[in-house]
């Protein structure tokens, strides 16, 4: 599946003072891997630096405490905008898989609607929402199983053109998020099992090496007594 790789968000402030032979500098041309100098505030993008001079010149006409405590949690801006650009995403990786899965040229909106609520929580039966990540990889990996469901109904006489059976599948994977945070829960127990194990065996070839150290140098120092020795005593 072809990926969105980069997206672009307007400068709030550059986009309206800084202009370059006639060309507007605002566009913040952002990639999927390098989410960086960007900063999410009252809903509005900015870079980084921008934000920083907005910031000290709003400080220095007038010293108010909204600007001031703005630049001392800008960590928690910048860690905003790369949620928001990471969820956007998840989202198109989420609108492709779709596409692709269910040979469609457009999803229907009713099925918009429905994957918002699952986002949401806000089907009947879900207790929180599924995030479009988790939808996502959950997705991929029951795609054989749903596709086997898929089958057995139509053998039955239960047909389902793609938009139906897109609906359909929704259906069982939010039934079957609950087993999936069981599994993702898992993997990360045995994930950090892995990584205490991996820590463990550094630290006892770290106590090796000290070790083996320590007794090569205990005997090179026997030895150069034993040099010190033989040349009082020769």
């Amino acid at each position: 599946m072809c990926i969105k790789k980069s997206v672009t968000r307007t400068c709030s402030y550059c986009e309206c003072v800084k202009v370059d032979d006639g060309i507007n500098l605002g566009k913040i041309l952002i990639y999927r891997d390098s989410i960086n100098n960007v900063i999410l505030f009252d809903d509005k993008y900015y870079h980084k630096d921008c934000f920083l001079e907005m910031c000290n010149k709003k400080i220095e006409k007038r010293k108010l405490q909204k600007w001031i405590l703005a630049i001392e949690n800008i960590k928690l801006y910048e860690i905003a905008a790369q949620t928001a650009i990471k969820e956007h995403f998840n989202k198109d990786d989420v609108y492709r898989w779709m596409l692709e899965s269910y040979t469609l040229t457009v999803i229907p909106s009713q099925t918009w609607k429905k994957i918002n609520r699952i986002y949401a929580g806000e089907i009947d039966g879900m207790s929180i929402g599924i995030p479009p990540e988790h939808l996502y990889d959950m997705w991929k990996r029951k795609i054989n199983y749903l596709n086997k469901i898929w089958n057995n109904n139509k053998t039955k006489g239960k047909e389902m053109d793609g938009a139906q059976k897109l609906n359909y599948d929704l259906t069982v994977l939010v039934n079957q998020y609950d087993s999936y945070l069981s599994w993702l829960n898992k993997q990360k127990i045995l994930e950090a099992e892995e990584n205490t194990i991996h820590t463990n065996i550094l630290q006892n070839v770290d106590l090796q090496k000290m070790s083996k150290q320590n007794n090569n140098n205990k005997n090179s120092n026997n030895e150069n007594m034993d040099d010190l020795l033989n040349e009082l005593f020769d």
